[in-house]
């Protein structure tokens, strides 16, 4: 494997893409009740974790969070190489990588190196998955702790239908997994998004590895521009979070692509119907059980609700660069010199958790 070293920013984390120009956000009204905001983990200072009380340890740069069914929340620290683990109680641990950049050692997962982990992901049973962009793979970790590579060769490039394992990747950024097993990956600079199967078979599924507009019609036939979040809703529909496109995209389970949010042009979002709003650098997206699709707007600042109706209102921030508030989620700034929220998961019970990765913590907004 050829070890990348991340190009980091100013204040050490590694931007995902040029800097947007600042769109102050107008007044767009919640189609909820607006969620009470707090700080979940993070000091907001950038710097190593600390084992224990989650709001009394740093992080540097997370990029992205996962939810497990206990209710473990997980965190892609970018900057720091690794994954931790938050309990509902609010204790911290590591759970993936020594903190130093390097390559993926297969074993115990604390023990092995990882590179820019930018994407997390859990399965049914508990498994771990890490989009370690800098490493070009995608690793596993079992929940007794034990790491392997599961895609990807460790080689820039595209990729390579057939074993998983042994097709290259370029800069994977996102991770998600359906009710089956099958694991996909937005393969950020091959514009394409990936599914591995149970047994390790890759294919592409979406993107023709073009960098330009989404066609709708057949997913395999359309461009994409660096894809860097997926989420699956409960009838296994694929979201699209089309970074450089400024649009969320939905792919059904029969391969037709969509547009579901976003105009295609930089901008603030607007309240209403959601394919008519901007967006800027769109990096996560998350469905809850109701079939809400949420996205972490990075250079907007905030997170985005669509209904299944096509509407869309603003869930999380102000539009405002700054360090979160505790109260009202949608009076709150987000993010920071280096990034605004680049992840959200939605809970079981609806609460939201947002990797806000220019104030170098995570919030949780509840109902």
């Amino acid at each position: 494997m050829a070890l990348v070293v991340p190009a980091f920013g100013p204040a050490g984390t590694r931007p995902l893409r040029a800097p947007y120009p600042a769109a102050r956000v107008a007044s767009t009204p919640s189609l909820t009740p607006a969620g009470k905001l707090t700080v979940f983990a993070g000091t907001g200072s950038f710097g190593l974790p600390r084992p224990g009380p989650a709001t009394k340890s740093a992080l540097a740069g997370p990029t992205a969070v996962a939810l497990d069914v206990h209710g473990d929340l997980f965190i892609a620290d970018h900057a720091n190489n690794m994954v931790e683990e938050v309990t509902p109680a609010g204790k911290l641990s590591v759970v993936a990588g020594t903190g130093k950049p390097g390559l993926p050692t297969p074993g115990p997962a604390i023990k092995s190196a990882l590179n820019a982990p930018s994407g997390v992901a859990l399965d049914a049973h508990g498994d771990l998955f890490i989009a370690d962009s800098n490493n070009n793979v995608v690793e596993e970790v079992t929940p007794a702790g034990k790491l392997s590579v599961v895609a990807g060769n460790g080689h820039v490039g595209s990729p390579t239908p057939g074993t998983a394992t042994k097709s290259a990747l370029d800069d994977p950024s996102g991770v998600a997994l359906d009710a089956h097993g099958d694991l996909f990956i937005a393969d950020y600079n091959n514009n394409v998004v990936l599914k591995v199967a149970p047994a390790g078979k890759l294919t592409v599924v979406v993107g023709n590895g073009h960098g330009g507009p989404p066609t709708p019609g057949p997913a395999t036939k359309s461009d994409l521009n660096n894809p860097s979040g997926v989420a699956l809703d409960t009838h296994g529909d694929l979201f699209i979070a089309d970074s450089n496109n400024n649009v969320v995209e939905e792919v059904t389970p029969a391969g037709k692509l969509s547009v579901v949010a976003g105009n295609g042009t930089l901008g603030p979002p607007v309240a209403g119907p959601a394919t008519k709003s901007g967006l800027q650098g769109p990096s996560g997206v998350a469905v809850g059980a109701h079939g809400d699709l949420f996205i972490a707007d990075w250079a907007n600042n905030v997170v985005e609700e669509v209904t299944p109706t096509g509407k869309l209102s603003i869930a999380v921030g102000n539009g405002d660069e700054g360090p979160p508030t505790p109260g009202s989620a949608t009076s709150s700034p987000l993010g920071g010199a280096n990034g605004g929220p680049t992840g959200v998961v939605v809970g079981a019970n609806g609460t939201l958790f947002v990797s806000d990765q220019g104030n170098n913590v995570i919030e949780e907004v509840k109902y």
